[in-house]
């Protein structure tokens, strides 16, 4: 009875393992094109508010290291040039320079998804608006992205991104702002490469 059950478990076990994929670890390189829509909320000392739209193409790529079993982790740089940002309330629109550098880690799942998470270890925005020129930087960072992978070597992924308690900094002084946020999305395209 004992070598039975050991025999069927030996077959079963032969069966999964020529059944899953094979494992290995490489490098992973994944560049990315894309669109951006975002919204902005401000307040400035407590005195003036700010909120406005954002939107904007985006070019990027994921840089990191395919472990053994469906995680990754690595880096993810992001930039948004020759966007715009169009304010709720009236004002002038304005021209929009967004650059993002994330520390990720990802799973590729076997049915053809991915997902990952990310923490920005370097965010600024420039916004550039009837001859004045800001700067958003620091504060805390993230994003939440997911992929489909319906053609082979193609991506089709949605990202989430939030950025809370940036400094300002207008015409080379730092101004105090008492709440900063800035969310949105971005719709993408990638070539996720496992070398």
């Amino acid at each position: 009875m004992f070598k039975r059950i050991s025999a069927f478990m030996a077959m079963t076990l032969t069966t999964l393992g020529l059944m899953a994929p094979p494992a290995h670890a490489g490098l992973l390189l994944e560049p990315y094109i894309g669109l951006e829509q975002g919204q902005t909320y401000a307040i400035i000392a407590n005195l003036a508010d700010a909120s406005y739209k954002t939107s904007g193409a985006v070019l990027g790529a994921r840089v990191g290291y395919t472990l053994p079993v469906l995680f990754w982790v690595g880096l993810d740089y992001s930039l948004v040039a020759g966007g715009k940002t169009k304010p709720d309330f009236g004002g002038q629109e304005g021209d929009l320079k967004r650059s993002d550098l994330y520390a990720v880690v990802g799973v590729d799942l076997p049915i053809l998804l991915r997902a990952w998470a990310g923490y920005g270890l370097m965010n600024t925005v420039d916004i550039s608006s009837s001859g004045s020129n800001d700067k958003i930087s620091g504060g805390t960072k993230m994003k939440l992205g997911a992929g489909l992978t319906l053609l082979p070597l193609v991506s089709l992924n949605l990202e989430l991104f939030n950025h809370k308690g940036a400094k300002l900094e207008s015409g080379g002084a730092d101004i105090p702002l008492s709440t900063f946020e800035d969310s949105g999305a971005y719709l993408s395209v990638s070539l996720p490469l496992d070398l």
